[in-house]
């Protein structure tokens, strides 16, 4: 889907040499999404890639944090504003400010419904989800061009071949250990900033 919608937004077939310099930054799924793009080189021009709190080594632990998230996400909302305190309370954002302006985009109510639900079902696709993960650290590794960065929030770690291609300057590392896992919401200055900076430096 990313590879069309750039080639649509860009032109299908367009010459390496005239295409926009295209800097892929991916969270959490999107970031599954960015390293497929990039490891496969499906778009032509990427300067650079981000991905942000994605891990494959969180494999076992971020499914049951899924699940466990879905379990306690209420079924509806009554306002708006409902569904803004419980990201906060529930951890899923920590920085009042990004959740009014994240979660109200999750949910809509129906026409004549007086309550507010999800737009997306995430049980739906729970058979998948041990797919998300799979083998994301050797693709991560295998992306030799363009530079990469890596931003985790909380404890984050890399272990093994992501740690030996840390220490090989293969990659750049950002850890942010005051952030839950949208780090790009809860420290989003500091994401911007390493952002533009990476960028510029590339």
């Amino acid at each position: 889907d990313l590879e069309n919608l750039l080639l649509t937004l860009y032109g299908a077939g367009s010459e390496e040499k005239t295409a926009p310099e295209i800097f892929l930054v991916g969270h959490s799924m999107g970031g599954t999404v960015v390293h497929e793009v990039a490891c496969r080189k499906l778009v032509p021009n990427v300067s650079a890639v981000a991905v942000l709190d994605i891990m494959e080594s969180y494999k076992i632990m971020g499914l049951n944090l899924i699940k466990d998230w879905c379990d306690q996400r209420p079924p509806t909302c009554a306002t708006l504003e409902h569904a803004i305190q419980w990201a906060i309370e529930s951890g899923t954002v920590r920085n009042p400010e990004s959740a009014r302006v994240s979660f109200p985009g999750m949910i809509a109510r129906a026409p004549g419904s007086t309550v507010y639900t999800w737009h997306t079902d995430l049980l739906a696709s729970q058979n998948d989800w041990v797919t998300w993960f799979e083998g994301l650290e050797q693709k991560f590794v295998n992306i030799t061009s363009p530079p990469k960065l890596l931003i985790l929030g909380g404890k984050g770690q890399i272990e093994g071949n992501m740690s030996k291609a840390h220490q090989d300057g293969k990659f750049r590392l950002m850890i942010l250990p005051e952030s839950g896992h949208a780090v790009e919401e809860d420290e989003p200055d500091k994401v911007a900033k390493e952002l533009v900076d990476f960028w510029r430096m590339e």
